[in-house]
């Protein structure tokens, strides 16, 4: 949430207005949010929950990398005899062309990818189109829900409902089926560490069917209580 290097000026600019009600607020929450993803919602993802929400809070933690860093150039122009108007516009650059790097190179990594024809970011909608025609050639029906890694993209490329699959196992993964009507799991490459064996060895697995394997996407019938 501080980009790993704006950490040392946030703790700086906390420690500057540790006693200030808002900020002390904002200390709250983001630790409410912190107990809320871990012990509330465990099940959300163990890359997404709390860094997620966490954003809520970016602002203030940005704030207080400002803070923090117009402390620490304070300390060296105080200590280190570091002139003023040399340190300000050195540090301050050079912070913000390391942001820039990391920024660029998650970009790439992310967005674009290793080649500019088949751009990184349009991979997950485009498999999520395919998901959506594959169901479609199932005769599986937009009233039927199906249970994917991830929900939201399928409805953005397909406005077909969907629930996510439960962090848990085969038993977490019947229970919640049952709970909630879904007919159909899609295992895709990236999928819960507990469904890592299934996906590796597919088959029949009591309430679950194998319907057809597609470009390393799984696709499984729910049974229902009565036939598994």
């Amino acid at each position: 949430q501080g980009q790993i290097v704006l950490f040392p000026l946030i703790l700086i600019g906390f420690i500057q207005y540790k006693r200030d009600k808002i900020l002390r607020s904002g200390l709250l929450t983001w630790f409410l949010v912190l107990f809320v993803m871990t012990a509330v919602f465990p099940f959300a993802g163990s890359r997404g929950g709390f860094f997620h929400s966490g954003a809520a809070l970016q602002p203030v933690l940005w704030v207080l990398a400002a803070v923090g860093m117009d402390r620490f150039i304070d300390w060296g122009i105080e200590n280190r005899n570091w002139k003023a108007d040399q340190a300000h516009p050195t540090l301050v650059t050079g912070f913000l062309v390391i942001l820039l790097g990391v920024t660029v190179f998650v970009h790439n990594d992310r967005v674009l990818g290793k080649y500019p024809e088949d751009i990184q970011w349009n991979r997950s909608y485009l498999a999520a189109v395919e998901v959506d025609r594959k169901l479609e050639q199932m005769n599986i029906s937009r009233h039927q829900l199906v249970m994917i890694n991830n929900p939201p993209g399928l409805y953005i490329a397909s406005r077909r409902p969907s629930l996510t699959i439960p962090s848990g196992g085969m038993d977490e993964v019947i229970e919640a089926a049952g709970d909630s009507g879904a007919e159909i799991l899609i295992l895709e490459k990236n999928h819960p560490e507990s469904l890592d064996f299934i996906y590796k060895n597919p088959g029949q697995y009591g309430g679950l069917k194998l319907i057809e394997t597609v470009d390393g996407i799984q696709y499984y019938k729910i049974l229902p209580e009565g036939d598994q």
